[in-house]
């Protein structure tokens, strides 16, 4: 591992027989869950160190419901990261609210108009979006 660097990691499994998410994260930005029915925009933060050569480390899984429309968001910090001109980043909160505002939208345009949304601004890091829906 070199100085400074590290790897993040995320595992979401989804169970469709039991509308249900397991979610663990390893120094990963919080996933996004998007409820169709609610609205509510909800973070799993189920997240321990991220990856590398440690002892005694453990990671637990956290559950969530994933019913018919629910949309999961998973990213990497590169999207939150990017910044405005004036240096702001992007970050969780716009996230969320860009998140609420799609929930009607096929996820390919989602994701679309995500990248277009944070690719005007200045990036340092990868943009990464995967993007699941309960159908």
């Amino acid at each position: 591992m070199l100085d400074g660097q590290f790897v993040t990691a995320v595992c979401a499994h989804i169970d469709v027989a039991a509308h249900a998410i397991t979610y663990a994260g390893a120094g990963h930005p919080p996933a996004i869950l998007v409820r169709k029915a609610s609205g509510d925009v909800l973070e799993l933060a189920e997240n321990g160190l991220f990856l590398g050569p440690f002892r005694n480390v453990s990671y637990t899984n956290a559950l969530a419901p994933f019913d018919l429309g629910d949309r999961l968001l998973l990213y990497t910090d590169g999207i939150i990261e990017a910044t405005f001109s004036d240096g702001e980043p992007f970050g969780l909160v716009r996230l969320r609210e860009f998140a609420a505002a799609q929930v009607n939208s096929q996820p390919a345009a989602f994701v679309n108009a995500l990248m277009n949304t944070v690719s005007i601004h200045e990036q340092e890091d990868d943009l990464t979006v995967v993007v699941a829906e309960a159908l």
